[in-house]
């Protein structure tokens, strides 16, 4: 059989009876805890003689195969917190990993776990105490117990009735000092309050570790040297530095047990920054992976500042510590940022070295992947500042922006800063997708830039002191790989253990050692000479391909990837725990990648994705996207491409099966969104219209590729408004490799201009749709000059102009630049008008141009200019819809447009027939189609404004109520119609008193406030909305009864 592996999940947990020690310290017996093999912390108090800093004291633990007693000596002394650090002469116990802590999040924990040592359960056979414990706040960093517990004896009852006469006292004496655990993670150590018993109180983690005092230093193989002030997470690296792999003390941060987020809000599974490896042998691999922090960090790393429209870098570069350190200690309450950088760059070892930095200073920090679900249950906040990195955001985009917005309005209520850290390959269109439907703005993740290489020379060479330390066997220095600009901080480590020249040789190597280990634990003792090293390299390959939940699934995977029967079983039952919980994949991610590109072909890595669904098929792509965005992939992007268009009509029928399918279940859309994301991530990665080896064939193979990608954007589909979001970002990626291909032929031939004008143009209409406004608009500008120089040569290509420049006029002033977008809407009405006098065809385009240039005109204060375009647009809509009832909803719209600007010209008689025809027809239409419910509710709130300002004070009410109703549904659903429900109960208010109901006005004023400070908290942009609404509830609160 396989050799059976732990599961890191499952062994790096605190074990309370394996590492519960007693402590007879000064003539008096306390409880202790061995958070390492030769380290014991307990309390400093003894109620017999002082022990003091260096003094003596025995430790006796009840193990498996009896009791054991042992020397020790305080190495460390808490000046105000009550621990004291005992360090054993002899190994205490012998445990793989030091302890993991934990930290409690609020003031009423329950399923606490609490271990003791009592001078009454010391009898007998050594039964300890446990049980669970209610918890509320202390001081000084401790939490008191609030019932009253009694340890479990193994005494008899006519034992116990013989001391009836004891004192509760008697029943405590010797458990402070015993351990508090929750979930797996030592939270703290218990002690009594002020000597009395009758109550217990919890010192927690953050208050042990950060405690002052005054520790030994270490002086040979002990302590004693001379003692110097510090804390005890300090006294305890000192001792522990030389038994573990990690190189900094992210093993003794307590990372919180329960999830964290605002009470009845989502909230994030955080993990601890720093995990111990696996086996207490160090393999190469693992001394690679980030987690284990086993190089120490060189700082100096830089970070280049960038546009990310286009991924352009731009400014000088700054120090990865010193930009980290600028965001964690902004003054700002909440603050959310992202670091970028390829694959194996030292982004997550950089925030890694954040979060140390931050929990020492105080913080409470965590970590997350994206791809964990968030928590419904168990939230909980900490009192003090908040850092949670998150990595890979992209696999669970909705669940993070989610996450992010619930703790972007916690900080606003309470003051509480709160960081948030996400790292990513690239930005692109992740953050939109993010905050889509919430309140967020991209703006409000700001990107801190793109991380790159320092000094890998420096890094190298304290990377082969630290490996052989731990007795790793590294290259000859000569063997190494020569640094060069383009090494990753990952490549150059790899390259120092095993040597090689190119990275494929590095990563072949680590791989060939990494293979031995496969063997042992994948491979049937008896089948070790029929498993070829080709079958062993598939199915790892395989299942790092991720989405692989139990071993049904795992099994699938392997006969996918041609695995032979006879050995699935073997590798299903080896596999958990190798590289983390479950089948997780081979890290770190760029050695994966490697595997993945040198053992399956691109069409094993698609028939795989054709076969998987949901949060599966997002594992499955995002990693078939890294392989061709790391490192050396070589001409596997090439081939990967020329699948992709082989099998374009199949991959985007499946995607839009799987977003019809997922918007059907309940939770599905956030699935469905970060499919789309995975997919879009996969598109930008292949190399679209880079073909310099071609010459006069390449214009073929160019049509080739654009074919292929309108099929796939014809497959997956864009037309249901529900399924609009997953597709709209995968549309991005479409049209932005559409328009690279189409440049690439319109460089080889001019006539192709027209085809990268048409590209551009679209490629900045679903910019837009996503949230880009501003990356919408440098091809919106392209497109209009491509298209001006086509129309100057053939008038045909005038009504490819006008839409052009009408675009590129919403473009201009979705970006805030309203005078700019006045110019080519002027010329875009100019163009369609001549177009529809030689036909009235092109009449719906001259309306739509008319109305925009309306908008365009009074958002530049011109109203008296806007109207008669707006009029004009009227009268050819009305034209339009009494031929094609399909054009009702662009009637009403013109007329609502006219409705407001006869209004803003001061002809507020006149604005209303316009106003009351408008909901007329959006009531129509929404009793249709509810898809127009938010065009109904603008159109009665406008309805309302207009008849109050023509003195129908009581006609306005109902239409105002009306308006509120849908709002509020709407902003239910989706929480960008919030800013709208404000606006709508503001007008409400206001109707309310003028028709003398005053109290009635009362709450919907407040309730708009309320909105309002929420929401300018988060965006400055409603400062104005919020004046305007507290005017009116003081207006309210002020006036007479």
């Amino acid at each position: 059989m396989p050799t059976p592996r732990p599961d890191l999940a499952g062994s790096w947990r605190f074990d309370g009876p394996a590492r519960l020690c007693e402590v007879e310290l000064g003539g008096s017996l306390l409880s202790g805890c061995a958070i390492a093999n030769s380290l014991v912390v307990t309390c400093a108090h003894t109620t017999g003689q002082p022990v003091p800093l260096g003094g003596q004291a025995l430790v006796r633990r009840q193990g498996p195969d009896g009791a054991t007693e042992v020397v020790a000596t305080t190495v460390f002394l808490g000046s105000e917190v009550d621990v004291r650090l005992l360090y054993t002469h002899e190994p205490v116990v012998h445990l793989a990993y030091p302890v993991p802590w934990g930290g409690l999040l609020s003031d009423a924990v329950d399923d606490c776990r609490v271990w003791g040592a009592p001078t009454a359960s010391m009898r007998g056979n050594g039964d300890l105490f446990d049980g669970a414990c209610m918890v509320e706040s202390g001081a000084g960093g401790s939490r008191r117990l609030t019932v009253r517990l009694r340890p479990r004896s193994v005494r008899t009852d006519s034992e116990i009735n013989s001391e009836k006469q004891a004192s509760d006292a008697a029943l405590w004496a010797g458990m402070s000092g015993g351990p508090v655990a929750h979930s797996g993670r030592l939270v703290g150590l218990v002690r009594a309050v002020d000597g009395r018993f009758d109550a217990l109180e919890v010192l927690t983690s953050s208050a042990l570790l950060g405690a002052e005092g005054r520790w030994l230093e270490a002086e040979g193989d002990g302590f004693g040297g001379v003692s110097k002030a510090g804390t005890l997470r300090a006294a305890i690296w000192a001792a522990l530095a030389e038994q573990v792999a990690a190189s900094n003390r992210g093993l003794l941060v307590p990372v919180p047990v329960t999830p964290v987020g605002p009470p009845g809000g989502p909230a994030m599974v955080l993990e601890a920054p720093v995990v111990p490896p696996l086996d207490e042998r160090l393999r190469p691999i693992e001394a690679l992976q980030y987690r284990h922090a086993v190089v120490p960090l060189i700082e100096g790393d830089p970070v280049t500042p960038r546009v990310e429209h286009g991924d352009v870098t731009t400014g000088h570069s700054v120090t990865v510590e010193s930009i980290l350190d600028q965001f964690l200690n902004g003054e700002v309450r909440f603050d959310a940022a992202m670091l970028t950088g390829a694959g194996g760059m030292g982004k997550s070892r950089a925030a890694q070295e954040l979060m140390i930095r931050a929990a020492e200073a105080g913080w409470t920090i965590g970590l997350t992947r994206g791809g964990l679900a968030a928590a419904a249950e168990g939230a909980g906040l900490p009192a003090g500042p908040l850092l949670v990195v998150v990595d890979y955001p992209e696999d669970s985009p909705t669940e993070v922006g989610r996450w992010m917005e619930a703790m972007m309005r916690s900080a606003g209520g309470s003051g509480q800063r709160v960081r948030v850290l996400l790292l990513s390959r690239r930005r692109g269109s992740l953050v939109s997708a993010m905050v889509r439907e919430l309140t967020l703005d991209a703006e409000d993740v700001r990107p801190l830039g793109q991380k790159g290489t320092g000094d890998l020379s420096a890094l190298a060479s304290s990377a082969r002191h630290q490996f052989r330390r731990l007795g790793l066997d590294v290259a000859a220095v000569d063997a190494g790989r020569p640094v060069s600009a383009g090494d990753t901080t990952l490549l150059a480590l790899a390259s120092v253990l095993v040597g090689g020249t190119a990275a494929k040789d590095v990563f072949a190597k680590l791989l060939a050692r990494e293979r031995r280990f496969w063997r042992r634990h994948l491979v049937r003792t008896q089948s070790q000479e029929a498993v070829s090293d080709e079958v062993l390299d598939r199915a790892v390959a395989g299942l790092s391909l991720g989405g692989n939940d139990g071993p049904a699934a795992a099994a699938v995977r392997l006969a996918q990837v041609g695995v032979p029967s006879e050995c699935r079983e073997a590798v299903v039952d080896g596999f958990p725990g190798l590289y983390g919980p479950g089948f997780a994949a081979l890290h770190p991610d760029p050695v994966a990648d490697h595997l993945i590109r040198s053992t399956l072909t691109p069409n094993d890595l698609f028939v795989a994705a054709l076969a998987s669904e949901g949060r599966q098929a997002i594992e499955v792509l995002s990693s078939i996207a890294r392989t061709v965005t790391a490192t050396d992939p070589g001409d596997f992007a090439q081939d990967l491409r020329w699948c992709l268009v082989d099998f374009a009509q199949q991959f985007g029928g499946w995607l839009n099966a799987e977003f019809t399918r997922l918007d059907g279940e309940d939770g599905g859309r956030p699935t469905a969104l970060g499919l789309g994301l995975a997919a879009a991530r996969l598109v930008d990665a292949l190399p679209w219209g880079d073909h310099p080896a071609l010459d006069s064939s390449v214009g073929s193979v160019l049509a080739r590729e654009i074919s292929a990608l309108n099929s796939l954007e014809s497959a997956v589909g864009t037309e249901a408004s529900n399924l609009a979001i997953p597709q709209q970002h995968l549309a991005v990626s479409i049209d932005r490799q559409q328009q690279r291909v189409a440049r690439a032929q319109a460089e080889q031939n001019p006539a192709y201009q027209p085809n990268l004008a048409a590209a551009l143009n679209n490629l900045a209409i679903t910019l837009a749709e996503t949230g880009d406004r501003a990356g919408a608009l440098p091809p919106a500008q392209e497109a209009v000059t491509l298209y001006r120089a086509q129309a100057e040569q053939n008038p045909a290509y005038q009504p490819n102009l006008a839409a052009a420049l009408t675009n590129l006029a919403n473009t201009l002033a979705a970006t805030g630049d309203r005078a700019g977008a006045l110019p080519p809407a002027q010329e875009a009405v100019t163009l369609r008008r001549a177009q529809a006098e030689q036909n009235p065809a092109y009449q719906p385009n001259l309306a739509a141009a008319l109305t925009n240039l309306a908008n365009r005109l009074a958002e530049t204060g011109d109203r008296a200019g806007a109207l008669p375009p707006a009029q004009e647009a009227v009268t050819l809509r009305r034209a339009q819809a009494e031929q094609n009832p399909a054009y009702q909803p662009d009637l009403a719209a013109a007329l609502n447009n006219l409705a407001i600007t006869l209004a803003e010209t001061g002809d507020r008689a006149g604005a209303l027939p316009p106003a009351q025809e408008a909901v007329t027809l959006y009531r129509a239409q929404a009793e249709q189609n509810p898809a127009y419910q938010p065009d109904l509710a603008m159109a009665l709130n406008n309805l309302a404004i207009t008849l109050a300002e023509t003195g129908d004070r009581a006609g306005a009410l109902p239409p105002a109520q009306e308006a509120v109703t849908l709002y509020r549904a709407q902003a239910e659903q989706n929480p960008a119609y919030q800013p709208n429900l404000a606006a709508a109960l503001n007008n409400l208010a206001n109707r309310l008193a003028e028709t003398g109901d005053r109290a009635g006005a009362l709450p919907p004023a407040q309730e708009a406030v309320t909105l309002y400070e929420r929401l300018a908290a988060e965006e400055p942009v409603y400062a104005d909305a919020l004046a305007q609404a507290k005017e009116t509830l003081r207006g309210l609160q002020d006036a007479p009864e």
